[in-house]
């Protein structure tokens, strides 16, 4: 969850299209996580790749931006309910 929480401050999207997006590359299909993140179109290991590339993200947009961290923790609530 840590990488979707990093990948969504990084991207700017939104937190569940994000999930979705890497729920389906879990299952098979790629288009939705490289539509989503055009540069890791090609990569062996999607989810190792994103990790890699947003790596940190949510946790510096929180520390800068309090909009941001507060989207991220409503986002942790989301996911809890």
């Amino acid at each position: 969850m840590n990488v979707a929480l990093d990948v969504a401050a990084g991207t700017g999207k939104n937190l569940d299209v994000v999930v979705q997006a890497m729920a389906r590359s879990l299952a098979g299909s790629d288009t939705a996580l490289t539509r989503l993140v055009p540069s890791i179109k090609g990569a062996d290991d999607p989810m190792k790749a994103l990790e890699e590339t947003f790596k940190g993200a949510a946790e510096a947009a929180a520390n800068t931006d309090p909009y941001a961290r507060m989207q991220i923790i409503f986002g942790e609530m989301q996911e809890q309910i």
